[in-house]
């Protein structure tokens, strides 16, 4: 049905193509013959113009991406705050070999996990401005338990790190960066961005159907992020 769909949308873009110089130059207009076939190819190659724009659009940001992190890598802290979706109590885990186990980062594993909430970039932030999130937080043991108000508070103290993402929109590409963010040294200390192109579902994504995928400079099996970790931490 798609499939029909967007014959029939080419199709009249054709016919447009081919009738719409006739009903504007007239025989009696000079030189109609020329402005009729310039204008009816001006009409067909708008689709090309618009495939190469995105395309060379698409190749500029993909070559302006981003990877940077630590000659040498850091210990692993014992926790790390991340203002990424995590599922709420004992969903945020998984069964495996008998234990629950928390299901983020995939097998890139901390002590403790903050969920801080929040979508604003940190880095832009100061020192103040975190710390009242970060108190507020939900920590996630690695090994689902039950914490004091003691163990979470010390986690909470020692946590420096912060794993966020900014988002920019750009005609039908997302451009991702993840950053870790050293906040208590007011620090980036890696970064990876990613360009993912694709069309939605508007009349004119429709008319001109096609996806470029995504590009970065990193190859992760999950992710980018646990990928960004484990170049950052031992």
């Amino acid at each position: 049905m798609i499939g029909i769909f967007f014959i029939g949308v080419y199709a009249l873009f054709i016919l447009v193509a081919v009738f719409l110089p006739f009903l504007i130059f007239r025989k009696r207009a000079k030189n109609y013959k020329k402005k009729r076939t310039i204008l009816s190819l001006i009409i067909i190659s708008i689709p090309f113009f618009v495939y190469a724009f995105e395309r060379t659009l698409y190749e500029w940001e993909c070559s302006n991406n981003i990877l940077f992190y630590p000659e040498n890598k850091l210990d692993r802290p014992l926790s790390i705050a991340y203002s990424g979706h995590i599922s709420k109590g004992s969903r945020a885990y998984r069964k495996s070999n008998g234990k629950n186990l928390l299901n983020v980062f995939h097998d890139f594993s901390f002590e403790y996990i903050v969920s801080i909430d929040g979508e604003e970039n940190f880095k832009l932030i100061n020192k103040e401005k975190i710390i009242e999130p970060l108190m507020n937080s939900e920590v996630f043991p690695y090994e689902l338990r039950d914490i004091t108000n003691h163990e979470r508070e010390n986690v909470l103290n020692s946590t420096k790190y912060i794993v966020y993402d900014s988002v920019e929109y750009k005609f039908n590409m997302i451009l991702i960066t993840i950053y870790i963010y050293d906040f208590k040294n007011d620090k980036v200390i890696s970064a990876v961005s990613r360009v993912s192109h694709s069309k939605g579902q508007d009349i004119i994504n429709i008319l001109y159907h096609y996806e470029f995928g995504r590009c970065s400079k990193i190859e992760a099996k999950y992710g980018p992020v646990e990928e960004l970790l484990s170049k950052t931490f031992k």
